[in-house]
């Protein structure tokens, strides 16, 4: 009866799967950040670039007289050190710097945008250089907009859409 009992305990150890606890590490990641600046001016403006003919656009690389614009920050954060704006717009097929118009409208014309010192261009889809901001009380950031001609110019509307995305560091 021994041996039954050493062999049925044998076998009920055999059979029983072995379970093995495993050290299983979660890694939880991310940021915690302050409020970011409110834009008290800027959203939906419209900025006038004028009418001109195809005869002023005669050469490529030739534009129209700069047109300001303005974007207001209010409630800056203290540890806000400066920031970044980013036009974000369809790029022009003559010169990817431009703004693209829209269809249908004057060709072989975009938008430049020029940062406040009036000659640095700031290519569309890529970020400004740094703004200083202040943290007590409203912060005017001046761009300017104006038409470039990349080609023989064609007469029509010369619309364009952008929008802007302030980034802090």
């Amino acid at each position: 009866m021994r041996i039954f009992w050493k062999s049925f305990a044998f076998l009920l150890i055999s059979c029983t799967s072995t379970l093995q606890a495993a050290d299983v590490i979660f890694n939880i990641t991310g940021i915690i950040k302050n409020a970011s600046c409110s834009v008290s001016f800027g959203n939906n403006q419209t900025v006038p670039l004028g009418t001109f003919s195809t005869g002023y656009l005669n050469s490529v690389g030739k534009k129209t007289p700069l047109q300001p614009f303005m974007i207001k920050l209010d409630n800056c954060p203290n540890n806000y050190d400066d920031v970044q704006v980013t036009f974000e717009g369809d790029i022009d097929a003559g010169n990817p710097q431009l703004l693209a118009l829209q269809p249908g409208g004057a060709q072989n014309v975009g938008v430049a945008i020029y940062d406040s010192d009036k000659t640095s261009l700031i290519p569309i889809n890529t970020a400004s250089s740094g703004k200083s901001v202040s943290t007590t009380q409203e912060t005017t950031l001046t761009f300017y907009a104006a038409y470039q001609s990349t080609g023989t110019v064609t007469e029509g509307a010369a619309n364009a859409d952008v929008s802007f995305t302030v980034s802090y560091n």
